[in-house]
């Protein structure tokens, strides 16, 4: 069934195809799958993003506290689940009543140059997870269909469209659970808004043992 939605000709062509990797992968505390039709078309869409990233803004709680706090970027309900207080999130009562609080939120946008921000600079880093969706305006992150911010038309799970419609400010894309910042999801750049900032985020890095994120020093990634 996976191998004709997908126009393969059969499970073993499938199986076959470049990016195509059934297997969990564990991230932050919780399992993802891979999205096989992204992976293999990664350089594409690398090039579609142009100097465009995906991009957090950390508002409340600073890199310096995701890292200590298990290195997580977590959802709202994660949040709760980990005993984390309310308050952290931007909306995070709106997000619970629209299904967001199931997710954390990006923006498809340019690279900052000032603020607290996580930037992923390959877009397939997240993408190719199987459990994202955007939209081209802010929706709060809508999945339920009683709440007016829902919109089945609007949302997409096309990763060319985020690359090359979404263009608004407003844009969200949405990835479920949350992201693990140390690990094989670690952004590219951590923007901090100060010189104090960074150099606590570095020394919250190397208080963990983390020397390298993404395969590069610490160094060249906490930036401000």
């Amino acid at each position: 069934a996976v191998a004709t939605a997908t126009g393969h000709s059969s499970g073993q062509a499938l199986a076959a195809s470049s990016g195509y990797d059934p297997t969990p992968r564990k991230s932050g505390g919780w399992h993802s799958w891979s999205r096989f039709d992204t992976v293999a078309r990664a350089p594409e869409l690398r090039k579609a993003f142009g100097s465009r990233v995906l991009s957090h803004h950390l508002t409340t709680l600073s890199a310096v506290d995701l890292i200590r706090n298990g290195g997580v970027l977590a959802s709202t309900e994660r949040r709760a689940l980990m005993g984390v207080r309310s308050g952290v999130g931007m909306s995070e009562t709106a997000d619970q009543r629209s299904g967001g609080a199931r997710s954390v939120f990006l923006r498809a946008a340019t690279r900052s140059k000032s603020g607290d921000y996580l930037e992923w600079d390959d877009p397939s880093t997240l993408l190719s997870r199987s459990d994202w969706y955007a939209y081209p305006t802010d929706h709060f992150g809508g999945v339920n269909p009683k709440d007016y911010h829902y919109s089945p038309t609007a949302m997409t799970r096309d990763p060319f469209t985020v690359a090359t419609v979404h263009k608004s400010s407003s844009n969200e894309v949405m990835v479920r659970n949350g992201i693990d910042l140390l690990g094989s999801e670690a952004p590219s750049r951590i923007r901090c808004s100060s010189k104090a900032r960074g150099e606590a985020t570095l020394a919250a890095l190397a208080a963990r043992g983390v020397t390298h994120l993404g395969g590069k020093p610490v160094a060249s990634v906490v930036v401000w």
